[in-house]
Parts: C-alpha cells; sequence; structure tokens
C-alpha cells in the first residue's frame, strides 16, 4: 500500500456506525491519535575550534522512527560570544533558515552555510527540524549547549619591545615578542619570526618596509616560542647594525596549528619596534711601538709612540677637541707631552670620516718605571654642545723593564 516505505500517519478516522436503529445515536467517524514517526536531530560543528578569521559549518541529522521520509528546512542559529565555555544563548551572532533537508528515507543531513566569526570567544549553535508536512515528521529543535554544537574561536595579540634604544653604532639591540591569545585557556605554541629593515634617514613609516630594505643575512630571524597557557615571549638574536639611523623591526606569530591562534604581525614603524642608531665619532684603532735604544731593552731607554684612529660613525660632518698626554718621570715628548687634538670629520662613509693622532716620545729610567698615554677625545656637531668620543677617555701604560 506504502510501496515500502511508511508515512508517518499522526490522526485516524474510524466510521463508527454500527447501530441498525433509528433512533440510535450516530456518530459518523470517531477521530484518535497516532504516536508514530517521532523525530530525532543531531548537530555536528566543524570544525569545533577555529582561529579569528577561519570559518566553521553546523550539520544537523534528522531521523525519524520507526522510518519515514525527511523532508523540509533547517533553520540554524549562532549565539555568541562569550569569555567561557558555559552555554548562553542570548546574544544571537548568526541565523541561517531555511536550509533543504531531503526528501529522502530517514535519516537526512543538512548543512549550513559558512559562519565567519568577527570576534573571538565561545559560540553555540542550535538547529531546529521544520517538516514540509504532518508525514514527514513533526518539529524538532538541539538545545543551547548540546554535544557538538559549541565553537571555540581564538584571537592572538601580539606586542613587541626593541631593548635598548637608542644605541650607539657598535652596539647591539635584541626584540621580545609577547603572544596573548585570547580565550586566555588556549596554548601558545609555534615560532616568531623577526625581521630588521633600514637603515632610514627618518622614523620609518607603515610603508617603508620593503624587500629592498630588509636587513640581511639577520633577516629572517626565527625563535621558538611556548607551549605555555595564555601567553609567551621570545626573543630574537642580537642585532649589530652597520650603519646609523632608524630600523624598524617586524615580529610575526607563526602558530603550529589552529588550536594555537591565528598568525598576527606587527607593523612596520609601529610603537615599540623602532631602533634609533646614533652614530657618534668612535676610537677604532690604538697603536703602541716601543724602540728601546740600540734594540737593547737593558739600558731602560729608548723611544716610544703612540697612535690612534677617530672614525666618525654619524650623519654628519664633526669638529674634534681634547688632548693626548704622554706622561711619565723621565719622559719627553717633541712638541711637547700634551698633544691638543683639532680637527673634522666628514660624516659617516665620506672622504674624510677618520683621521689619526700619534705622540713620539722618549724615555729613560729604571726598571718598573711606566709610561702612560691618556685619550680624552671630544666631539662637536654644528657648534653644538661637546660629547665624548667612543672609546673615551682612555689611558694606555707601557711598563719598562730591564732584563
Amino acid at each position: 500500500m506504502f510501496a515500502g516505505s511508511l508515512p508517518c500517519v499522526n490522526k485516524f478516522l474510524f466510521d463508527t456506525r454500527t447501530s441498525p436503529s433509528l433512533t440510535a445515536t450516530l456518530v459518523d467517524f470517531a477521530v484518535g491519535a497516532l504516536t508514530t514517526c517521532r523525530p530525532s536531530i543531531s548537530t555536528s560543528v566543524s570544525p569545533s575550534t577555529i582561529a579569528l578569521g577561519g570559518s566553521a559549518t553546523d550539520t544537523a541529522t534528522v531521523t525519524l522512527a520507526p522510518s519515514g521520509t525527511v523532508s523540509g528546512t533547517v533553520d540554524f542559529k549562532v549565539y555568541g560570544p562569550v569569555a567561557t565555555n558555559t552555554s548562553t544563548c542570548t546574544n544571537l551572532a548568526a541565523s541561517f533558515t531555511g536550509v533543504t533537508i531531503g526528501p529522502g528515507a530517514s535519516p537526512q543531513s543538512a548543512t549550513s552555510p559558512a559562519f565567519t566569526p568577527l570576534s573571538v570567544g565561545y559560540y553555540f549553535w542550535t538547529a531546529t527540524y521544520n517538516p514540509a508536512s504532518s508525514a514527514n515528521g513533526q518539529p524538532a529543535s538541539t538545545s543551547c549547549g548540546d554535544t557538538g554544537e559549541s565553537l571555540l574561536v581564538i584571537g592572538t595579540r601580539i606586542t613587541t619591545s626593541v631593548s635598548p634604544t637608542p644605541i650607539t653604532l657598535g652596539g647591539s639591540a635584541t626584540d621580545t615578542a609577547t603572544v596573548t591569545l585570547t580565550p586566555s585557556t588556549a596554548t601558545v605554541l609555534g615560532t616568531v619570526t623577526f625581521n630588521v629593515y633600514g637603515p632610514f634617514t627618518s622614523t620609518p613609516t607603515s610603508t617603508s618596509c620593503t624587500a629592498g630594505s630588509l636587513v640581511t643575512p639577520f633577516s629572517p630571524n626565527t625563535k621558538s616560542i611556548g607551549p605555555a597557557t595564555g601567553s609567551a615571549s621570545a626573543t630574537s638574536d642580537p642585532f649589530t647594525p652597520s650603519a646609523p639611523g632608524n630600523y624598524a623591526w617586524i615580529a610575526t606569530y607563526n602558530p603550529a596549528g589552529v588550536a594555537n591562534g591565528p598568525t598576527n604581525s606587527t607593523r612596520c614603524g609601529d610603537s615599540g619596534e623602532i631602533l634609533v642608531v646614533f652614530g657618534i665619532p668612535k676610537i677604532t684603532a690604538f697603536d703602541f711601538t716601543n724602540s728601546p735604544t740600540n734594540n737593547d731593552p737593558t739600558l731602560g731607554s729608548g723611544t716610544v709612540t703612540y697612535a690612534f684612529t677617530i672614525r666618525n660613525y654619524g650623519a654628519s660632518a664633526v669638529t674634534l677637541s681634547g688632548s693626548l698626554t704622554v706622561s711619565g718621570d723621565s719622559v719627553s715628548c717633541t712638541g711637547g707631552n700634551t698633544l691638543t687634538l683639532s680637527g673634522s670629520l666628514a660624516a659617516f662613509g665620506s672622504p674624510g670620516d677618520s683621521t689619526t693622532f700619534s705622540r713620539t716620545c722618549t724615555y729613560s729610567g729604571t726598571s718598573g718605571q711606566t709610561v702612560s698615554a691618556s685619550i680624552d677625545a671630544m666631539f662637536t656637531v654644528a657648534g653644538g654642545v661637546a660629547h665624548e668620543v667612543s672609546g673615551s677617555p682612555a689611558t694606555y701604560t707601557f711598563t719598562i723593564e730591564q732584563v
């Protein structure tokens, strides 16, 4: 009669005329009810954990008991976000209604369109089956917080700090990146890649960091981070700039998997990601030459020459001042024991960006006598305040030893 497919029958009509008596009370039909084709609905969100920016769907499966034809629509609703995994269906985040299911023999499934959350946290889904007719069962819904109906969306925040800054040329700095996940129960795990760009003559902006300004071979500098719950930090190797100027750092978090949050990066020119390298004159070489009289150190006399080189690593020309003083009990220098430093140095990389000062002196005395050279070198830029040259003041001592 039903061609092998039993429909859902939830009402019946029976003919009840049973008496031939003309005075009998006639009830032509009696209406009753049958409890057949009870529907059940189960659902599953996939994937159940995503990084912010990802998407998920919900699949509802409708089963009729003992059998029947599933046909109609399914309405999917998403609620959230909430901070904890506590089922709360008050704030509607998305609704997908009228998704077709069937027709087909029980069971049948329907999948929602993709849902892309805009915020991190926990989301809870519900699904409602709307049968096409009574022959396709009764309406059925899942409940808020049902198993398989929750979605966790993880977000990543990355903050960084370059230290120290500023530095003088020849110094080094590192960058420390701190990755924080939301919700805080998520696990930070993966790597952080540090890239340095520059040098720039002015403070870098969001468009300054290009392939042409990437500092290699230091970049990329990749370090492991985690595992840690909620937050973790990673620090780059020390970076030693080869020229003065402004440098921009970019740090990128590369999660090990979806459960470790999405990739996130700082941006070129971000606060805390700029390294300032001051170029100042620096003592780059110091030479000491001792020539005993008649090449005989046992005499305790001879000639000593002190020489040192200053190079300007700054972007502007500088004027030098200060002194080189040679001292000892019996030391006499050509031109006097004190050499006054003077002159100017061109900007770094230009001809004339370095100069050498020297003093030649004679000495005599007994074993253990010392001959010292003290350097006190200063520089100014455009007539400004005088500053010490890097490596100054310094004292170098020679001890007379008679064999």
